[in-house]
């Protein structure tokens, strides 16, 4: 069952990307991470996995569909504090502009959710951000990227916040 839905997935991405011009792409990332909770601030690393869809239309805009998995997160130091991050997913929406061939700048505005193992709680959030991708060839770019998190107030995280920077590497599909 499992497999038919991979299957059925993959073919219904396949189709609105050929239909409507879009290119499928994976980014292998590597942010940095520092989350303050209740005004404590605590820095990881964490590696990334991002896909997502995206076209330019009328040679100068840009938009793009994201949803990217952070599997878990790496201290930056022995910190008393550090809040662990078992795992993290998001999906987001990419308008954008391209500067010219080879440099695209865009914004992010998604929505996330972040399992703080240390704290026993998982926390919804918004995120915005800006970022640059710089086309090294047809299928590769380099991304970087700035992504400012706010979670929901609830008990346990209070009101925390994510300042996140991140490079990655994408791989666009010719599809």
């Amino acid at each position: 069952m499992f497999r038919k839905v991979i299957v059925i997935s993959i073919i219904f991405v396949s189709s609105i990307s050929m239909a409507f011009a879009f290119r499928i792409y994976a980014k292998p990332s590597l942010s940095y991470l520092s989350t303050a909770v209740s005004g404590d601030p605590s820095k990881v690393y964490a590696p990334a996995i991002a896909a997502g869809l995206s076209h330019t239309f009328n040679k100068y805009f840009y938009v793009g569909v994201e949803a990217y998995w952070i599997p878990n997160t790496v201290p930056v130091n022995n910190e008393t504090n550090t809040y662990k991050i078992s795992y993290q997913y998001s999906l987001s929406l990419l308008p954008g502009i391209a500067f010219d061939n080879t440099v695209t700048g865009y914004l992010r505005l998604g929505m996330l959710r972040s399992n703080f193992s240390s704290l026993n709680t998982i926390a919804s959030a918004s995120q915005v951000g800006a970022g640059l991708e710089y086309s090294l060839s047809p299928t590769w770019s380099a991304t970087g990227e700035y992504d400012y998190v706010r979670y929901r107030d609830n008990e346990i995280v209070g009101s925390a916040t994510t300042d996140q920077f991140t490079l990655g590497l994408m791989y666009k599909f010719n599809v």
